[in-house]
């Protein structure tokens, strides 16, 4: 659960909205829409947008209380965390299609300067020259760097499944 609430937190790109919604609904259990806005501080359009995104991420589900038939008017909508297993599953697909970008990235970087790293193992570099090394390096380490923080992420998901 900790690390779910984790990826929730760490994959938010909208100032922390959704990881707010998720922290209130693992701590109501259940919630209504307005409740969740209210309790979130954040607009119920905003909250509503942002709920239907995490339902059709799987990060949470809801559970229908009709009051007299299944009218969807009528009908109560009780939003809560979703604890199953395939919560977990999305996670680690979410975890392996960003790996696979930062690859087809760090591929695509390599052969767009290819021929300034052949250069440079040929012909002494001027000042300029040799700065675009360096920035391509550290682009290079960064990717790195994010590919084998992802593998571990992958790995803590996997034992968590398991």
């Amino acid at each position: 659960l900790f690390l779910t609430e984790r990826y929730v937190d760490d994959t938010e790109a909208t100032n922390g909205v959704c990881a707010r919604i998720y922290q209130v609904l693992l701590h109501a259990k259940y919630a209504e829409q307005n409740q969740v806005a209210d309790l979130a501080m954040i607009p119920m359009k905003e909250a509503r947008i942002h709920l239907y995104q995490m339902y059709k991420d799987k990060y949470i589900t809801y559970q229908e209380v009709p009051r007299r038939d299944h009218n969807p008017e009528t009908t109560i909508f009780l939003w809560c965390v979703n604890n199953s297993d395939e919560k977990f599953a999305v996670v680690v697909d979410d975890l392996h299609k960003s790996m696979l970008n930062l690859r087809l990235r760090q591929e695509h970087e390599i052969e767009v300067h290819k021929d300034m790293l052949e250069h440079e193992e040929q012909h002494e570099q001027d000042e300029h020259e040799a700065e675009k090394v360096r920035a391509f390096k550290d682009v290079r380490n960064r990717l790195d760097q994010a590919i084998v923080n992802l593998d571990e992420m992958v790995l803590m998901f996997d034992c968590d499944i398991r």
